[in-house]
């Protein structure tokens, strides 16, 4: 097993600053970004950097917790090649070499490459830079550009200590952010500053300081193939589609120590299935509240793999202070993700005990899951529909701002009048490639959840984690989903595939009850109603055993309004011309009382805030 490591701080990536300014010291500006990258990563977990003449230089910063697919670096041919993240397929060298061989076509082949993984090529005589991302956008990296300065890093955060750089604040970002809780297309809270889009290749021309950015492939393209009927052999494509998803990204258990977020749901379990053999060689681990149904379902699913399972409970003792987690959340997400729950300290107090390596997680399963993919889950009634009103319902249903909130009373006259329209039409921004390339009826949700919420609001949320451990993510394999989506989308509405792969591939599994509904997998119909029923009662009146794993709302209400009141009503926030007092306090007042739950919306207004005073003020 490798050696164990001191407790850090992660925050790697790749990082570059170029600027043709012959009166700015650009090797003192890169230095200051690369070690504002640095902060808190030891010496042998920094790769080296390139210089590019005069004009700056970029550099990897590589991950301690990576496996064999992990950071990679190449040079051939005066081009050189930089991999942050997990590559499947190909990787630094053969992605030179095959832009050596065809340097006419000036791009890089990304065709049939998979991981989480960010990157970039340089060709020194064609002074030419690439950079470009993974297909689902799962490592983010930001950059700016603006007159003779062009900077990217994959922490918004090491953009700041740019000398002039903008710090204008994206009005539609905030938008997104009170109506949708995330951030939407390639916005970020700062004008000046834009996320590299998914399966995109960012090219750089240095000679005559110019960018373009292009998409390398279509996840649009991903929906055309599927069927109105499948046979058992089709089932079982989806099937194999998995397991090697699963086995890619487990398949160095030898070299690292593997772990996996498991709950008594269905995403993890099937994950866990995936693993076979291996799993005896993973560390499972379930927060929840002592005596919750994921602490006795996960647990006797661990013990059925042969799994060291850990259990953390979450205690009221570890709720008290709010204004750490959220300061906490704000700062590792560069304001991307905010807190309106409260598992992530307990999760991070946990990960900082170095108990693996890399975490197995199960973002993505919704994909298959067609009718629990929050906020953008399908309904039996929009089959009917035409695409523009399964796309309005849509953004009525996963708003923030609902019906029983007039946003208009809530926000400045101001702001209002200048936002009003944007969260709108960047959602019909975001959507426009589906319904151009014919993606139709719910599939429209998946495309949403996809190309939206994972990469602008999962991604975000994985930030905290990878400041502690590698992640990887099995349903978020190329191949899967687009062998997945073939599925008539019957076949992949509430389940239906998780439980016909853990019939086939881990039945030893199946007999456990799904913690959700608690049936087992195979529960016929009618046992499937009236156990979910009967557990849905026990859960609301917290009988052991079946108690969820969190009170959210109750610990919003006991342990947080006194600190989202503080900040909030707070003259500096108010100030900001941001919000009328008047319907603050009553969206505050209805939350607090428990007429309403508006912990979302007011979690995500306390992190703006927060975000304000340590970004920008």
């Amino acid at each position: 097993m490798p050696k164990k490591r001191e407790k850090i701080d992660m925050m790697t990536g790749i990082s570059g600053f170029l600027c043709r300014d012959q009166g700015m010291n650009s090797q003192e500006i890169f230095d200051n970004v690369l070690n504002r990258s640095l902060d808190n990563v030891s010496s042998e977990n920094r790769l080296q950097k390139k210089l590019i003449g005069h004009l700056g230089g970029i550099g990897l910063l590589c991950s301690p917790y990576g496996g064999k697919n992990s950071e990679s670096f190449a040079y051939d041919h005066e081009c050189f090649c930089f991999i942050h993240g997990e590559m499947y397929g190909k990787d630094a060298s053969t992605l030179v070499t095959g832009y050596v061989n065809e340097r006419t076509s000036l791009s890089v082949d990304l065709t049939c490459v998979d991981g989480a993984f960010t990157g970039l090529l340089y060709d020194d005589p064609r002074e030419t830079l690439f950079v470009f991302s993974d297909f689902f956008g799962l490592e983010p990296l930001f950059y700016t550009f603006h007159k003779n300065i062009f900077a990217f890093s994959s922490q918004i955060r090491n953009l700041l200590v740019i000398p002039g750089i903008d710090k204008s604040v994206d009005e539609d970002t905030l938008a997104s952010f009170w109506n949708l809780g995330c951030a939407m297309l390639d916005h970020t809270p700062f004008k000046s500053v834009r996320l590299l889009p998914p399966r995109s290749i960012l090219t750089f021309d240095l000679k005559n300081w110019k960018m373009e950015v292009k998409g390398y492939d279509s996840l649009a393209r991903m929906f055309k193939g599927r069927k109105t009927d499948i046979l058992n052999s089709e089932w079982m494509d989806v099937v194999r589609a998995f397991q090697m998803s699963v086995d890619r990204r487990s398949d160095d258990t030898e070299t690292m120590r593997l772990g996996l977020s498991l709950s008594g749901g269905l995403d993890s379990r099937l994950i866990l299935g995936g693993l076979k053999d291996r799993a005896k060689h993973v560390r499972t681990y379930t927060l929840g509240l002592k005596g919750c149904a994921d602490e006795k379902l996960a647990g006797r699913l661990a013990m059925a793999c042969g799994c060291h399972q850990d259990f953390i409970p979450i205690c009221e003792s570890e709720l008290t202070d709010f204004r750490s987690l959220a300061e906490t959340l704000v700062v590792m997400s560069d304001g991307l993700y905010h807190p309106h729950e409260s598992t992530e300290k307990v999760a991070l107090d946990y990960l900082a005990t170095l108990p693996f390596d890399v975490m197995l997680r199960g973002h993505g399963g919704e994909i298959a899951k067609a009718a629990l993919a929050y906020p953008f889950q399908a309904e039996p009634s929009m089959r009917g529909m035409n695409a523009w009103n399964i796309i309005e319902t849509l953004y009525r249903k996963s708003s923030l701002a609902r019906k029983d909130i007039d946003i208009k009373a809530v926000l400045g006259k101001d702001i209002h009048d200048r936002i009003k329209e944007s969260s709108w039409d960047m959602f019909k921004k975001a959507v426009e490639p589906a319904v151009d390339e014919g993606v139709v009826g719910t599939d429209l949700c998946i495309y949403l959840y996809i190309d939206q919420w994972i990469r602008r609001q999962v991604v975000a949320s994985l930030a905290l984690f990878r400041s502690r451990v590698g992640i990887r993510l099995p349903f978020l394999d190329r191949d899967f989903v687009n062998t997945l989506l073939r599925l008539p989308t019957d076949k992949r509405w509430a389940g239906e595939f998780h439980r016909y792969f853990i019939h086939h591939m881990a039945p030893h599994l199946e007999k456990i009850p799904d913690s959700n509904t608690g049936a087992p997998l195979d529960a016929g119909p009618v046992r499937l109603l009236i156990t979910d029923k009967v557990n849905s009662a026990l859960k609301k009146l917290g009988v052991k055993g079946f108690r969820h794993y969190t009170e959210f709302q109750k610990w919003q209400r006991k342990y947080f309004s006194d600190v989202t009141k503080e900040i909030l009503f707070s003259e500096r926030c108010l100030d900001r011309g941001y919000y009328r007092k008047e319907g603050l306090n009553t969206i505050f007042l209805n939350h607090v009382e428990g007429r309403n739950d508006y912990a979302h919306f007011l979690g995500t207004s306390v992190a703006l805030e927060l975000w304000h005073r340590l970004f920008v003020d």
